[in-house]
Formats: structure tokens, C-alpha cells, sequence
């Protein structure tokens, strides 16, 4: 490394131990980054900072400090693992501090040897507050391995900045065909609810999301495939027939009619609530599994949805939808219940259905004078 370089990365190691974040380091780092480890023992203030650096680089060796054996080493999930475990240590070996950051890195960088898969790095920072990562894949063939343990060790040096909160203008010197990735904790949380860890998460309209979710007043789902004026109108006019202000939408992942959602489109759906709305997004496609997520909530729907709730086509068996109703009110569940035209042009409302005697108490509807906006997303797209 050129002096000038050297410099470079002394002085932002300075900076992030003189800075005003007072956050304490644990580092976890295997098959590569290990460039860091120097760059941040030999600056003054580095035991004030950094509790702890351990690099597990073997299979074997990785096994035995997870506790266990991980199918793909190199792996955003593998690097969510060791910044976990990394930040659990720090916070068990250290109870009278706080402001614990554990950093997991993974790394397949250049080799002598023949492998199939690209040259890349997965690194988690986990705070009390913050979860973030990065992914890098590396053209093939433009670094030695040097270069690349470089550049995942300038990665890491970001990833702690960024943590900490602080101005972050540290260049990775990544190439325009390499392949670089950004994560945040909404990320983190949709890989787990795809993979069944989670039942629903909420992002809130600035875009930050949460497991926890305290809530009983209207839930407005759909696949917002787009979001559009209708469901705008819907929700103020929700809103005013119910005098309740506290309004969400609910996006599942699952449904009953049509293909499971990918994390691609599913990113780029929520992406149209940020700065305006939050959201809900579940792996529930039938209402009973919304409404044990959510009861006491109002849920409105249009009458083609309603239609579908009280369809037998739907059910195992006539019992199975009476139960279901019967779900229904145990839970405090309600249906606000708006018309909209048909592919003929006709509209239509409630009267217009067949419901039983069972179901009715469940029901309210907004006139068609009080609401009526004839959007379909099939015509938007």
C-alpha cells in the first residue's frame, strides 16, 4: 500500500475512535478482510474501541466457534450468524459497557485454486439499534488477492462508520462491472418472513421496519400491483365512515389466486408507501390468518374480496366456513364493505350478493354515493 494510502487509512481509523460515537467492536472475519485487523490494532486508542477480533478461518474452525455447521459459508446468512454471535459475546465478556456493534465477515476471495463460484464478501453489522450489510462480487480475473482483501477491508472500515453513524466517504475502489449490494434491517427482516422465521413485519413510511406490531384499527389488503387513487379513496373514506384514524395496508406474500410474490417485486411494492404510508406485509393470504395477526381490526375490502371470504370453493367443507365465521367474531373482526363496477360496467354493492344470516353482523358497507372510484390495476398495468 502506497504511503499516501497508509495515511488515508490511519486517519480514518483515527476519526472513528476520536469520533463522538462511543460504539465498542467485535469482529468476526473469515476467508478474507483480514487487512482490517492491522489497520485498526495499530492506530493509539484501539483498546478502547475494539473488544474483540477473531478469525475463525477453517471450516473447522468456523464450526467450532458457531457451535455448529453451516451449509454455505459465504452467505449473507452465514454473516448475519457472526455478527450475532459476535455482538452476543461482546455484550456477555463486557456487562458493564454498552453501545456493542458485532461485525460478521465472510469472504471467497481470489485463490490458486479452481472454483466455479465468483470471488465476493458478505459482512453484517449488528447494534443495539442497527442491522446493516453489504454484498460485493468481484469480476473475474481483474485482482489478485491482495487487491481484493484490500477491498474488503475498506468494506469493513464503511460498514463501521455507517453503523456508528458518522459521515462515510470511504471508497471501496470497486470496479463499474462488479456487483454491490446494500442491506438494511427491512432486508433482513423479508429474508426471514420468506423464510417462515417471521408472520408478518411492518415499514413504517420512512421505510424502517419492525416485527412488533400493537395494532387494532383498519387494515386495507391488497396486492397494490399498483398502489393507486382507489385505494387512497378507500382509505379516507374508511377512515371517516369508521371515525378512526389509524390506517394500514397489508400486502401478503401468499395468495389464495394467483403466483407467490419474489423479494424483487415484493421491494418494489413497498417501495411505493415510502413517504406516504405504512404498510403490513404478511405471509397470510386467507383473512382468518390476518385476523389472528390482527384482531379487533376492521378490514375493508371490495365486494369481489367479500365475495371470495364467504366462496365454499374456499373452504374444505360448509363447516369449515361456518367456523371460520365464527373465527370472525371471536376475534372481534369486522368487514367494511365497498361496490365497484363489474366487467360490464354495472356496479356492484352488497344487495347484489347472497349472505347469510350467520355473517351479516359482520358486515357495514360505504354507499356507492359516499364512495365510488372505478380504478382497476389490471387497466394500470
Amino acid at each position: 500500500m502506497k504511503n499516501t494510502e497508509d495515511d488515508e487509512i490511519r486517519n480514518l481509523v483515527k476519526n472513528l475512535y476520536g469520533s463522538s460515537a462511543d460504539s465498542l467492536y467485535s469482529l468476526a472475519i473469515t476467508g478474507g478482510g483480514v487487512k482490517v485487523v492491522d489497520w485498526l490494532l495499530s492506530v493509539p486508542g484501539a483498546s478502547n474501541r475494539i473488544l474483540e477480533v477473531v478469525v475463525p478461518y477453517s471450516t473447522p474452525s468456523l464450526t467450532k466457534y458457531l457451535g455448529k455447521s453451516i451449509e454455505k459459508s459465504v452467505s449473507l446468512e452465514t454473516a448475519l450468524i457472526l455478527a450475532n454471535k459476535a455482538y452476543k459475546e461482546a455484550k456477555q465478556k463486557h456487562p458493564d459497557k454498552n453501545h456493542f456493534v458485532g461485525i460478521g465477515v465472510t469472504a471467497s476471495l481470489d485463490t490458486n485454486r479452481l472454483k466455479r463460484s465468483q470471488n465476493k464478501f458478505y459482512m453484517v453489522a449488528k447494534s443495539d439499534k442497527k442491522l446493516l450489510g453489504y454484498c460485493a462480487i468481484f469480476s473475474k480475473g481483474l485482482r489478485d488477492r491482495s487487491t481484493e482483501d484490500q477491498i474488503t477491508s475498506r468494506a469493513i472500515l464503511s460498514l463501521m462508520y455507517e453503523v456508528a453513524g458518522l459521515k462515510n466517504n470511504i471508497e471501496m475502489n470497486l470496479f463499474e462491472d462488479d456487483q454491490f449490494i446494500r442491506y438494511s434491517r427491512l432486508e433482513f427482516m423479508i429474508d426471514e418472513l420468506f423464510q417462515g422465521k417471521k408472520d408478518y413485519i411492518f415499514v413504517d413510511p420512512s421505510g424502517l421496519a419492525s416485527d412488533c406490531l400493537d395494532f387494532s384499527g383498519i387494515i386495507i389488503p391488497g396486492s397494490f400491483n399498483p398502489l393507486h387513487q382507489g385505494h387512497i379513496g378507500m382509505m379516507k373514506s374508511g377512515s371517516k365512515f369508521l371515525k378512526d384514524s389509524h390506517v394500514l395496508f397489508e400486502l401478503s406474500i401468499s395468495n389464495v389466486d394467483k403466483p407467490d410474490l419474489d423479494k424483487e417485486e415484493l421491494m418494489s411494492r413497498i417501495r411505493q408507501f415510502q413517504g406516504l404510508y405504512g404498510i403490513i406485509i404478511t405471509r397470510s393470504p386467507m383473512f382468518v390468518e390476518k385476523s389472528k395477526l390482527f384482531p379487533g381490526c376492521k378490514f375493508i375490502v371490495g365486494i369481489d374480496t367479500m365475495e371470495r371470504i364467504l366462496d365454499k370453493k374456499y373452504y374444505q367443507s360448509e363447516k369449515d366456513l361456518l367456523d371460520t365465521i365464527s373465527e370472525f367474531k371471536k376475534l372481534g373482526i369486522q368487514f367494511l364493505v365497498v361496490g365497484r363496477s363489474d366487467i360490464d360496467g354495472q356496479f356492484k354493492s352488497l344487495s347484489d350478493i347472497q349472505i347469510g344470516e350467520s355473517v351479516k353482523s359482520l358486515i357495514l358497507e360505504i354507499s356507492e354515493s359516499d364512495f365510488r372510484i372505478d380504478i382497476s390495476s389490471r387497466d394500470l398495468r
